[in-house]
Formats: C-alpha cells, structure tokens, sequence
C-alpha cells in the first residue's frame, strides 16, 4: 500500500552543493529508477508535469474536460491536458503517490496550495525546509539550492517495451 504524499516521514537529507545541480534535474540511478527534481512552487495554484514526463496514463480531469487553463506569470494561457498519477520514492525511502496535472510547463512543479489542500504545512526557511503532515506530524525534508525548494522523486524507469500514456 502507497502512502499518500500526505503521509511522509523523513529523516535529514545531505543536499549537494548548488553549483553541482541544476534545479529541475533529472538522474538515472540504474535501470529501474530514475531521480525527478519537482519545485516546490508557492505561486502554483495546481501540481504540473509536462507532457510525457512521466510514462503513466494522462486522464481527463475535470479542469481539462471544462477547457478552463492556467495563467502563466507572464500573463499567457497555459491549458490543461488532464492529470496523472505518479508514483514515487522520496530521497529517505518513503512510498508516495501524488496527482499531476498536465501542462506546457518547463518542469515539475509541486504547488504548496495543493499541499495545503491535503492537510499538509510546507515550512520553507532558510535554515530548513520540510512537508509536515498535520494529522500525524509525518514529514518529508526538502533540498534549498539557489533560493528554491525541490522535492526529489524516485520514479520507476518506464519499460522500453511500455506503452507511455497519450
């Protein structure tokens, strides 16, 4: 059974320095998994993923069935092109599930209202930073390079023989 993102709990994470990564990035840690950086996004009003990012089904979801879109900061329409459930392992060993939003955006965001939304605290400061479940104090500590705060997702590598989603 996948816990929720809802449902973290963590131990301290050693973060590499900012020059080494970049923000967004994504590894390969063998065949079977690779690492996905999301932001963590206080602006966001939806979790997002780009088109084909992660290899699970994209689904209607009621904003893309209405047609409604989002407003990028610059003031563009950015439309819905469903969701997808994305299952994953955070950089402490934690089972996850979290529901994507699809969307022409340059790479995952992870939205603190929809964070808010599910019970959570995200805690952004300078000295730490974390995912803190209300209901039971679970938590999820989250790396700072260069003033952003990312989640690191640990994603089953898609098959070569798998069929991604549409």
């Amino acid at each position: 059974v996948k816990a929720p993102l809802c449902l973290l709990v963590g131990d301290s994470f050693v973060p590499q320095p900012a020059a080494e990564r970049m923000i967004g990035a994504v590894g390969n840690d063998g065949k079977k998994f690779r690492t996905v950086e999301a932001v963590v996004d206080s602006g966001a009003v939806d979790s997002v993923v780009p088109p084909g990012f992660f290899s699970s089904a994209v689904t209607p979801s009621p904003m893309s069935r209405g047609g409604r879109t989002y407003r990028a900061a610059n003031g563009s329409r950015i439309e819905n092109l469903g969701q997808q459930r994305v299952d994953f392992t955070t950089a402490q060993g934690h089972k996850c599930g979290i529901a994507l939003q699809v969307a022409q955006v340059e790479h995952p965001l992870i939205s603190v209202a929809h964070l808010a939304a599910s019970g959570n605290t995200a805690e952004l400061g300078a000295a730490g930073c974390r995912i803190v479940y209300n209901t039971t104090g679970r938590e999820i500590r989250l790396l700072r390079r260069v003033g952003v705060y990312i989640l690191q997702m640990r994603v089953p590598q898609a098959s070569p023989f798998a069929r991604p989603g549409p």
